[in-house]
């Protein structure tokens, strides 16, 4: 009678917190992922700061009742103080810059997919269902040339050995269409690829929204001695994300020719959004001198 008196107390007290919306913990990431694997659940993992104006205003969205209840039944939910001690581990494992960066990870901590931005709860639960499974989306159509046929990430989890740290696992194939043979799988390594194959692969990954892009430019970058063709300079400003980076300071240096191609309005717009999101939600925060050199490319 004792246990059963414990048992519904516990069961109104839950109710009552999702009520209230996403119930998160503030755990190590050690300890989300023995959750993880014990009840066989993804992760949902939130960051935030106390200077953080919109980690404040996604709070709000996580008091949404459809999300909350989903959430709360289907992921482990962990919230990331990105001031504490416990947050070195998230950051060093995830390369979290911006706040809020919201993370989706297998029951093993392998990235499904990063979000740095703000998103509507609806769009976050589509998202949540479609990782879990819950969702049946079209197959991603890579917006490239060479005829490519591409097969979805796998909605189940596997462990770190079968699967990667940072992007599902994404079969591409590239074929000659005048012989019919296989030149090139997504994802291979080793050899070294046409840099059109690697510029293309970048482009297949953004539409993956896992982050795995990120690399995928950096990586057919570095095949380009000359970053100042119109094929190049277009390619940079479509992977801007970042004002601490290589490919801004490039565009910095050469903003004439970038506006010359896309356009003056459109150059200050793609300034005035890196240099927003550094000054509100850099982690950490830039410095006076920082501070200063930013605003100095919004004149």
């Amino acid at each position: 009678m004792q246990c059963r008196f414990l048992f519904l107390l516990l069961l109104i007290s839950t109710s009552a917190l999702w009520g209230q919306g996403v119930v998160f913990s503030e755990v190590s990431l050690e300890t989300a992922i023995t959750l993880a694997k014990e009840q066989d659940k993804k992760i949902f993992i939130d960051t935030y700061a106390s200077y953080c104006k919109p980690c404040k205003k996604l709070n709000i969205e996580f008091k949404n009742k459809a999300l909350a209840k989903y959430l709360n039944q289907n992921y482990i939910r962990v919230k990331v103080n990105m001031e504490s001690e416990k947050a070195e581990d998230y950051k060093n494992k995830y390369s979290i810059v911006f706040l809020p960066t919201m993370l989706f990870l297998d029951p093993y901590g392998n990235v499904n997919m990063t979000i740095d931005h703000m998103l509507s709860a609806n769009e976050i639960l589509a998202i949540a269902k479609h990782l879990n499974g819950d969702n049946k989306k079209p197959a991603v159509v890579a917006a490239s040339p060479p005829p490519t046929t591409q097969k979805a990430p796998a909605a189940h989890s596997t462990p770190p050995t079968a699967q990667p740290k940072t992007a599902p696992s994404v079969a591409t194939v590239v074929t000659d269409e005048s012989e019919g043979k296989i030149l090139y799988v997504m994802g291979q390594e080793g050899g070294e690829l046409p840099p059109e194959i690697l510029r293309e692969e970048a482009y297949f990954r953004m539409q993956l929204m896992d982050g795995s892009h990120h690399a995928a430019a950096t990586k057919y970058l570095k095949t380009q001695e000359d970053w100042s063709t119109d094929v190049n300079i277009k390619f940079i400003h479509d992977f801007l994300n970042d004002a601490r980076s290589d490919k801004f300071e490039y565009l910095i240096a050469n903003r004439s020719a970038f506006e010359a191609l896309l356009g003056k309005p459109r150059i200050a717009q793609s300034i005035k959004i890196l240099v927003n999101k550094e000054l509100e939600r850099a982690f950490p925060r830039p410095d006076q001198e920082r501070v200063a050199l930013l605003t100095s490319y919004l004149n």
